[in-house]
């Protein structure tokens, strides 16, 4: 996908920090248009998707938005919440293991440290994406 609208779910500052960096990247084109660093932020952005007030191209969520243990709990629910969308944002899980651990299907996963390792790959990642159906 070319210049991808994203929105990041991450509590953690750093991580945000370091995933908006790889998104914002001039070379891949990609946007970061939203940020939820709590679950109810993350909440909001999606109930500003769904009235048509925000376009979101690409989600990129954290196992857990609120913190502490990386159980998935928070990923569930944003998720779901997303795939009740009209038009479903791809979707691309970030923690120390791929979503598919905690049952959660996802588009694609970004694992911790990848970036550290490979800065480009959040830009191939979400070139290789296609864009979400929009009706």
């Amino acid at each position: 996908m070319k210049d991808a609208r994203v929105a990041l779910f991450a509590h953690n500052n750093s991580e945000r920090n370091l995933l908006r960096g790889a998104i914002n990247n001039p070379a891949g084109g990609h946007q970061v248009v939203s940020e939820g660093p709590s679950l109810g932020a993350a909440l909001h952005v999606i109930s500003l998707m769904r009235s048509g007030h925000r376009e979101v191209d690409v989600v990129v969520v954290a196992a857990n938005v609120a913190g502490g243990e990386e159980t998935g709990t928070d990923a569930r629910i944003l998720v779901d919440r997303l795939r009740e969308l009209e038009v479903v944002p791809k979707i691309i899980g970030h923690a120390s293991a791929p979503f598919d651990t905690y049952g959660i299907p996802v588009d694609a996963d970004i694992l911790h440290g990848e970036l550290d390792t490979d800065p480009g790959r959040m830009n191939y990642l979400l070139a290789s994406l296609d864009p979400p159906l929009r009706g």
